[in-house]
């Protein structure tokens, strides 16, 4: 490797300081002063994913780009300069002003592109993108955009690179291969820096009766923990699957308290776990709880029976459960 003295004249930097390798000159002249000055090697260079990050995302500034952490290691007489992915960070390696980071549930990028600056994340799921995109008029102006892939490439755009995508895979039960062709679809619009491949939690819904949720009235005819432990586990596998070929996961539809500690098992990079959802349905069982309570009414029991086949905690196969059962397993799940 050959380095020469004085050559990179980066801003900020006594070039002097230092023998930067030839033809990483640019690259180190994005460098902000604050890293540069902590530097005691007499040698100075960058990684190739540094070179590549740059080359994907830096043609708009003179700094390293948004979304990732500039890391150091030094051997010897070398300092070598990394950029590491993390949305945490803005434009030349500055943090965000706080370590709570915030997400859009939105594939509309004339929405994306008004909060760009503000957000880490976008996330994209069949009904973001189909029911309220694609085939809404008044959001897709124009119907300029047809397909998942034209609103991949212009949420890309929209979101800038300091900002994960969240895509989820069209069918969770299908062949492994299938899927990872589907990952590198995404990966090719977005890169494997930006993309975070979304799979749902898929309970106990099986290929045969997944289904069941997009036909007739919606509801799934057994109760939400009655799968087989195959199909109760499947998403966990699919995620760790995911995780172990070097794909970030958002591992999403966690309702309950318990699933969180589970789902984290399939080391995902976050999950989405759904708390206004269960706190809404803790409200109303408490309701129904105490109203039977308080009147000894079978009727508030019987109500509640209908609610929580509405809301997939029991099935339709236990629409005409004893009353007893559903207030022991309802004080149960209060209980969670």
């Amino acid at each position: 490797m050959t380095y020469a003295n004085g050559t990179a004249d980066p801003v900020g930097l006594d070039a002097t300081r230092f023998e930067t390798r030839i033809g990483h000159e640019g690259y180190v002249r994005r460098l902000p002063e604050r890293v540069t000055r902590t530097i005691t090697a007499s040698k100075l260079e960058v990684t190739d994913r540094f070179r590549e990050v740059v080359d994907l995302f830096g043609e708009d500034h003179q700094e390293t780009p948004a979304g990732f952490r500039i890391e150091m290691a030094t051997h010897g007489s070398v300092t070598s300069v990394d950029l590491v992915r993390d949305i945490g960070y803005e434009r030349g390696g500055t943090p965000r002003p706080t370590p709570l980071l915030f997400s859009a549930d939105s594939a509309n990028p004339y929405e994306v592109s008004d909060c760009a600056p503000l957000i880490a994340n976008v996330t994209c799921n069949p009904g973001i993108v189909y029911d309220l995109f694609i085939n809404n008029p008044d959001a897709n102006i124009g119907g300029h955009f047809t397909t998942l892939d034209e609103v991949l490439v212009e949420l890309s755009k929209a979101a800038g690179p300091g900002c994960d995508v969240s895509v989820e895979i069209a069918n969770p039960y299908g062949d492994i291969n299938e899927i990872l062709e589907e990952v590198a679809r995404y990966e090719e619009i977005l890169t494997r820096h930006r993309l975070v491949v979304k799979v749902p939690h898929t309970g106990p819904l099986s290929a045969d009766t997944a289904g069941d949720l997009l036909k007739g009235n919606g509801l799934l005819r057994k109760r939400y923990n009655s799968g087989a432990p195959r199909d109760m586990l499947r998403g966990h596998a699919l995620a760790r699957q995911l995780h172990d070929l070097g794909h970030r996961v958002n591992f999403t539809l966690m309702f309950e308290p318990h699933q969180t500690p589970l789902a984290l098992q399939a080391r995902p990079y976050f999950i989405n776990a759904f708390v206004r959802h269960r706190a809404d349905a803790t409200r109303r069982m408490r309701g129904f709880v105490a109203a039977y309570d308080a009147t000894s009414d079978e009727q508030f029991v019987a109500d509640l029976r209908d609610y929580l086949v509405r809301m997939d905690y029991l099935g339709t196969d236990d629409k005409a459960l004893d009353l007893l059962t559903v207030l022991r397993l309802t004080r149960t799940l209060l209980r969670q």
